[in-house]
């Protein structure tokens, strides 16, 4: 499955890069520049993007690709705004950003599956939806991320009214048990992180 992420954005990126960048082959002969922004720190996540640049294949495609953060960007705006020619996002972002008119397009999937959930300590006791209940909730803000946890609980007919949400939670691994219950992590990096510890 890896490997067929990894072709697949190459084959994006080639054929992107040769149609944008048709004009400019006269003037600039070498390799294509484009510029991939992350959606976090690296991680699991972006294994494809990093193994396609140490074993060259970008470079075999006619680019040559600078992997870089967002800093204290979100990924979204930096393509949007043109600088950066791709970048790696979340599905609800995406969702977010087409309904505010934002030009963005999805070209591939870096994992098969989205990959976040709801994480706790065993101690909280927290083993179903319904359990959230009652509970602080680790929120780092997101525009959709209350309004998917509101839509989790009340499918599950809990009742999202009565958790408290504790804003500015970044690291769930500081945070956890402390100044939350339960947080919305990412496998890829707090997920692997938790299996280390």
């Amino acid at each position: 499955m890896k490997n067929s992420s990894i072709i697949i954005l190459c084959l994006g990126l080639l054929v992107l890069g040769m149609f944008s960048c048709k004009s400019r082959k006269a003037e600039s002969p070498g390799l294509q520049k484009v510029t991939v922004t992350l959606d976090w720190t690296p991680n699991t996540n972006h294994t494809g993007l990093y193994v396609a640049h140490e074993l060259g294949y970008f470079k075999e495609a006619g680019l040559e690709v600078s992997i870089v953060q967002p800093g204290q960007n979100v990924t979204d705006q930096v393509v949007a705004s043109g600088n950066s020619q791709f970048g790696v996002s979340y599905q609800e972002n995406v969702v977010m950003a087409r309904a505010k008119g934002i030009p963005l397009v999805s070209i591939a999937a870096v994992i098969a599956h989205n990959t976040s959930g709801f994480a706790s300590l065993k101690t909280a006791n927290i083993t179903k939806v319904t359990d959230f209940a009652g509970k602080r909730y680790g929120s780092w803000d997101s525009p959709i991320e209350l309004d998917i946890l509101r839509s989790v609980m009340e499918n599950a007919k809990a009742d999202f009214s009565s958790v408290k949400v504790i804003s500015g939670i970044y690291d769930f691994f500081s945070t956890i048990g402390k100044d939350a219950d339960f947080e919305w992590i990412y496998y890829g990096w707090d997920g692997m992180a938790a299996e280390l510890k």
